[in-house]
Parts: structure tokens; C-alpha cells; sequence
């Protein structure tokens, strides 16, 4: 690459993680320099900084040691848990590949009795785990508003979607914060995150909260296994063995019939 005079403010010394900081703007080095070489794109000194930054700071955000007193009076349940008579629940997860940016979002609707009612997968493309998570919310939170829930609530005795609520889940902290406007989220994943506050304010009966990663295993699998092309296209009909397998220990029962609303 020609040299380039940018002026850059980077974190200094003193910074809480300078070795991770490092390693982070190395790594998007060579990404912006795999560009250029293999896609023609010429990089862009600030954007590569930008991103080292961003990435750096989502990830020590997620890996915090030190849990606010709160969290450790009141930990989170380490499993599923299962929504309230009459609610249902949405769990949300992704799965992204650092080296080719290639995301795979997913959803898994399930109601009180741990039935499967509905579900959805997305791919895409994100520039970090933090932009893949963000979109995993705002996907369910689409999903729900346009998903046929009419027709679950008059199942669940509910006249219209108004009157059934949905818990909405994810494992995704700094997500789950960022969308409920108790943190300032990172500029990569702003408009995800406005979008989301935007409908999660319109759609009153449907509610966002974070659960630990052991309670969301099931979409965690759905999301990677569609990354990798491995999920049967009919898996709402049809679910596979290792997510019916999820599911029965989500739920803490010896067999769960999956149910899948047309």
C-alpha cells in the first residue's frame, strides 16, 4: 500500500485493553489489504480503525468479568424457561463468520407448552458478531409484527395479536441494552438498533429481555446449522432430531410435540 497521512485518535496506553486493541486493527488490516488485492477495493485508513474499535469494544463487552452487584444478587436462570399460560416466546440468536462476513440470523416461536408454533431464518452479511446480533432482534421483531398471529391468538383464546404478548429473548446483552436505550450502541450497528427501538415502541405487546446462552440453544443451532446450508429448508415441519432434542431439554420434559401454524 502507498503510504497515507491520516490522523487517527486511537485509545492510549492506558487503555484497558491495548494488546486486544492490537490485534483487532492487525486483523482489519489484512482484511482491507485482502480486498484490495482480490476485490479491487481501495481501503480506507479510518474505516479499518473504525471497525478495529468497534469490534474490539463489543467484544470486551460481551466478556466482562466484573457483573454489576445486581446481576450477581439476581443471576439469570440457566436454562429456558418457559413463557406464562396464554404468553408466547420468541428466542433469537445469530451465527457470523469473521473471515467472510457471512451471517445467518434465526428465530424459534414457541408457546407455553414448549410447542414449536412458528420460526424463521435469514442470510446475510455483517460487519461483526455485535451488527449479526442486532439484526437477529430486529428480524424477530419483523417476524412477529408480520407473522400471522391472528391466527396463534384465536388458537390461545386471544381475539386479535393485541391481546396475546410475546416475550421476546436474547443472549446478546449489550443488544438487549442497546435496544431498550440503556446504553449508547456502537456506530456499525445504529440504524439496526434505532429500527428496532422503533418497532419494539409500536408493538406494546411484545417484550424484550436478555437470557443466558444456555437458555437459547435451540436457536442457536437453527442459526449456525442455516449458515452452514445444513438446515433442511422444511425444518418447521420437519424439525431435525438435534433441535427436537433442544427443545425436550429446554423445556425439561421427557418428549415435546413440535406445532406448526400454516
Amino acid at each position: 500500500m502507498d503510504n497515507l497521512n491520516v490522523s487517527i485518535n486511537l485509545p492510549s496506553a492506558e487503555a484497558p485493553y491495548p494488546q486486544s486493541l492490537l490485534a483487532e486493527l492487525l486483523w482489519a488490516i489484512w482484511k482491507a489489504r485482502n480486498s484490495w488485492v482480490f476485490q479491487n477495493r481501495a481501503p480506507r485508513p479510518c474505516t479499518i480503525v473504525d471497525e478495529a474499535i468497534s469490534s474490539c469494544e463489543s467484544y470486551h463487552r460481551w466478556n466482562k468479568e466484573d457483573l454489576s452487584r445486581s446481576e450477581k444478587l439476581n443471576p439469570l436462570p440457566d436454562r429456558f424457561c418457559l413463557p406464562q399460560r396464554g404468553y408466547l416466546k420468541l428466542s433469537v440468536d445469530a451465527s457470523w463468520c469473521s473471515e467472510s462476513g457471512e451471517a445467518a440470523v434465526a428465530g424459534i416461536l414457541q408457546n407455553s407448552f414448549g410447542l414449536m408454533e412458528s420460526g424463521f431464518v435469514r442470510k446475510l452479511h455483517a460487519r461483526s458478531a455485535g451488527a449479526a446480533e442486532a439484526f437477529a432482534v430486529r428480524d424477530g421483531l419483523k417476524f412477529l409484527e408480520k407473522v400471522r398471529c391472528i391466527g396463534i391468538a384465536a388458537d390461545l383464546g386471544k381475539s386479535t395479536k393485541e391481546d396475546l404478548l410475546v416475550q421476546m429473548e436474547s443472549d446478546c446483552l449489550p443488544t438487549v441494552r442497546w435496544v431498550l436505550g440503556q446504553e449508547d450502541s456502537p456506530w456499525d450497528v445504529h440504524e439496526i438498533i434505532i429500527d428496532s427501538k422503533f418497532l419494539l415502541n409500536r408493538m406494546k405487546w411484545v417484550s424484550l429481555a436478555h437470557c443466558p446462552r444456555k437458555a437459547n440453544q435451540a436457536a442457536d443451532w437453527v442459526a449456525k446449522a442455516h449458515r452452514s446450508n445444513s438446515l433442511n429448508p422444511n425444518w418447521l415441519l420437519k424439525p431435525p432430531l438435534h433441535l427436537c432434542t433442544l427443545l425436550n431439554l429446554d423445556c425439561g420434559n421427557s418428549y415435546v410435540n413440535v406445532a406448526v401454524h400454516e
